[in-house]
């Protein structure tokens, strides 16, 4: 079944009610798709039954081949007929069903063009609810079907129900008859689909021992629908157990003695052997599939390659199958990672030795020792990087239990940090908050559900210096391409830990200082591209604090392109000075001002206007300038995408 609300229901006693049973086929009504969950002891509990599914003593069929039949029975009891669905929707939902098994079987199953009867109008259920009586629905559907002369033979006979309850559907287990409670999900209908076909649910396998989660150890809880991988779980893809169980399977490995088998992706399809089973001395049977994020496996949106891909284990129980977490304690990965190993309570110990994007191969040792805390860490360095060090280690033995992650301890101070890392595979870590000037080591520790290893030997010791400034260059971009020059503009941050203002900022090009500024905040500096030639360059800023720490932003490189614009001035007449421009570039052209220098005053003047402009020209007037000669310029401004540029052609300015 699958179900629309939460195992709330359950632990609030509103699903406790069951009606008595009328018929061979009838069993206490089903519980919620959601985490329903039965807590007993190990070494293998005895799990109660879930009520979750109409169970039956039919016979389960061995294998499931050819397109199956299939009717549905719309039935309504209310005044007109509902709207929808219509038979086409039915038809389209059907076939996306099939489609869904046709890809689980590789081609042996799907389901047929359906029969889809109008609407059938029936009494309805009782005070029972329409869940609740699912049965009595059963029969009124199917006698409505026969006063109109449809035939109800069909190996899946699905009736449609138009009221909403907490569960989406409903199938029995095996059998033919499937509900749907105004519900036509593809995955939904493949699910009771499944159900019919004698599959149970795809349940997780939770355990702790010792106040901590373990594989297999100690306390286990069934957590219902917890597989979210598994059609017959919470996703749409199928596990070798499952698949085998249908005959769908195809090559599969038993193994009741030590071996090792490489497995090809059970996602992907291909040739190999797709399924791995493991028969311990007491009975259990593991079954193991290495999975890859394609396929039905990649259709959940809340699976991911990281949580998908890897080998997964799985413990059959009666029709069905519980999930086990090989990493336990970290956040949705159940996946046994590549090096890693996992012991069962019959001392049966599993390890990837190799997984490469097609395969994995898994070693099988019977008689193993009990799994025991990790080996310690070797090779501990760290780099100081500002107030922090870059911590790294060598990945150790597991032990016959997954590391779940590592515990980094610098000194002095005690100062620890936990880093979560399934199958041990990060062995890196960022250790920040140090004090700049104090000499630190590290040690770290590996972890696994039967504890921690013993304590690496020290790093050499590192010295965090002070950070500094953070510069970064926020305009022109890295690639970009230059016309003349630019301005680099650039934001400033102070350090954190030990604020102190900038002093000085520099723009350096190729190596070179062309630019300089003295601010207590980032600005912009000007490379005018004198003397450079055309093609790449590397630009970067130099900043420097009052504490006289010079920190540097990444090295950019732009593209220098000749700057194509002309520009030339007048004689001054009628106390008029006339501008005149040119050149491909004057597209991009913003503005045009003249400035002179007064010796007077130490400054730069613009001159009134300009007039008249238009046309590549435009007029300035020196009306109020005393007579004689004066150091003058031309600022051209230009904006790109690639940034802002003011180029400026300096010459002499004559006032008669």
């Amino acid at each position: 079944m699958r179900s629309a609300l939460t195992a709330g229901l359950l632990a609030a006693g509103l699903l406790a009610a069951t009606p008595p049973a009328s018929s061979a086929t009838q069993v206490a009504p089903p519980t919620t798709r959601a985490a329903t969950t039965t807590t007993e002891p190990d070494p293998r509990p005895r799990d109660s039954e879930p009520a979750d599914v109409v169970r039956t003593d039919r016979k389960v069929p061995r294998q499931v081949a050819g397109a199956r039949s299939v009717l549905v029975l719309r039935v309504h009891w209310t005044q007109r007929a509902p709207a929808a669905p219509s038979a086409t929707a039915v038809r389209e939902a059907i076939g996306e069903s099939s489609q869904v098994l046709r890809s689980l079987s590789r081609g042996r199953t799907s389901l047929a063009a359906p029969r889809v009867s109008p609407w059938l109008k029936v009494p309805g259920p009782g005070r029972g609810g329409c869940f609740y009586e699912y049965n009595k629905l059963l029969k009124q559907a199917v006698a409505a079907a026969k006063r109109r002369g449809i035939g109800v033979r069909a190996q899946h006979l699905i009736i449609y129900l138009p009221c909403t309850t907490y569960a989406a559907g409903l199938g029995e287990l095996p059998g033919r008859v499937i509900w749907l409670f105004n519900n036509l999900s593809p995955d939904v209908i493949a699910h009771e689909v499944g159900h019919n076909l004698g599959l149970d649910h795809a349940n997780s396998w939770r355990c702790r021992a010792d106040g901590r989660p373990t594989a297999l150890r100690g306390r286990c809880r069934s957590h219902e629908y917890g597989d979210p991988f598994e059609l017959m779980g919470s996703g749409w893809g199928m596990s070798s157990l499952q698949l085998n169980r249908l005959g769908w399977l195809g090559q599969t490995r038993t193994l009741s003695r030590s071996g090792t088998v490489t497995l090809t992706s059970l996602s992907a399809g291909g040739s190999g052997i797709r399924g791995l089973q493991v028969r311990a001395p007491d009975g259990d049977r593991y079954w193991l599939d290495f999975r890859t994020h394609t396929g039905l496996d990649a259709r959940s949106p809340w699976l991911t390659a990281e949580n998908v891909t890897g080998v997964h284990v799985r413990l059959a129980h009666r029709a069905g199958s519980r999930l086990v977490d090989a990493t336990p304690g970290s956040t949705e990965d159940f996946v046994l990672p590549p090096g890693s190993s996992l012991t069962t309570p019959e001392r049966i110990r599993l390890t990837v030795t190799a997984q490469s994007a097609t395969s994995a191969t898994v070693k099988v040792a019977f008689g193993a020792r009990p799994a025991t805390a990790p080996s310690r860490p070797t090779g501990v360095t760290a780099t100081p990087t500002g107030y922090a060090a870059e911590v790294a280690w060598q990945r150790p033995a597991d032990n016959g239990a997954a590391i779940t992650g590592y515990r980094v301890t610098a000194q002095p101070g005690n100062i620890t940090k936990t880093v979560t890392s399934p199958g041990g595979t990060s062995v890196s870590a960022r250790f920040g908050g140090l004090d700049a000037g104090t000499g630190y080591t590290f040690t770290v520790t590996a972890l696994n559900e039967m504890g921690s290893s013993a304590a690496s030997a020290p790093s050499a010791p590192v010295v965090p210096e002070r950070r500094g400034l953070e510069v970064e260059i926020y305009e022109p971009t890295d690639g970009a391409t230059i016309r003349g020059g630019t301005d680099v503009c650039f934001w400033v941050t102070e350090d954190p830990q030990d604020p102190e203002p900038m002093t000085r900022a520099e723009l350096l090009v190729d190596g070179a200082v062309v630019d300089d500024v003295l601010s207590e905040w980032g600005d912009c500096l000007t490379w005018d591209g004198a003397g450079f030639a055309a093609g790449d360059h590397e630009l970067k800023v130099r900043a420097t604090d009052a504490a006289g720490t010079t920190t540097s932003t990444p090295v950019l490189v732009v593209t220098l392109v000749p700057l194509d614009f002309q520009v030339s001035t007048s004689a001054v007449v009628d106390d008029e000075l006339t501008v005149t421009w040119s050149g491909t570039d004057s597209a991009a052209l913003d503005s045009v001002v003249v400035e002179y220098y007064d010796e007077e005053y130490d400054a730069w003047w613009e001159l009134d206007g300009p007039y008249n402009s238009g046309g590549g020209s435009a007029t300035f007037r020196t009306t109020w300038m005393p007579s004689g000669s004066y150091a003058a310029r031309v600022v051209s401004a230009f904006s790109w995408d690639e940034g802002y540029y003011e180029h400026v052609e300096e010459f002499t300015l004559v006032v008669p």
